[in-house]
């Protein structure tokens, strides 16, 4: 193999990852507004989450502008900025599920289950265990359903 062939070779290697990445990307910020963002807007409404889901908010925009400034020097500051406001939904979902997750007790946790298995037994999914270490998609708002069925009172008759 020649200078040549493999000048072409890494060429040709990295035009596919950059082509990877850019398809990465743009999967994480479509993911990020049109899944993740949304949820933070009914987060509004669970008032003793709303401000871990802000404090996350705001701590995931600085990992995202150092990975983000990191990877990607000297480019336009504007491209940066749209890059971090882009994804930082998705990280600051995760980590405020997570802490939602640990904050919580089993009980808690259990009438959360409850909820989660009607959703999958419903859906055709596989059951979330309590003894997992992370938490389901959708563990806050499972959480919140079961809170407001354990304080529904139906009217009387």
């Amino acid at each position: 193999m020649n200078v040549a062939q493999l000048h072409h070779a890494l060429f040709l290697t990295g035009v596919l990852l950059g082509a990877a990445g850019c398809i990465a990307l743009a999967l994480l910020i479509g993911k990020s507004l049109l899944s993740d963002l949304w949820k933070f807007l009914f987060l509004a409404e669970f008032r003793y989450r709303i401000k871990s889901a802000q404090v996350f908010f705001g701590l995931s925009t600085i990992p995202a502008s150092v990975v983000y400034l990191t990877v990607f020097p000297g480019y336009n500051l504007d491209i940066l900025f749209f890059l971090i406001l882009t994804t930082a939904p998705t990280f600051a979902w995760y980590a405020t599920t997570f802490w939602a997750w640990q904050q919580d007790d089993i009980e808690t946790r259990q009438a959360a289950l409850v909820v989660a298995a009607e959703h999958a037994e419903r859906d055709r999914e596989p059951v979330p265990r309590i003894d997992q270490r992370l938490p389901w998609r959708g563990y806050i708002f499972d959480v919140e359903t079961a809170r407001r069925r354990a304080a529904y009172e139906p009217p009387p008759i």
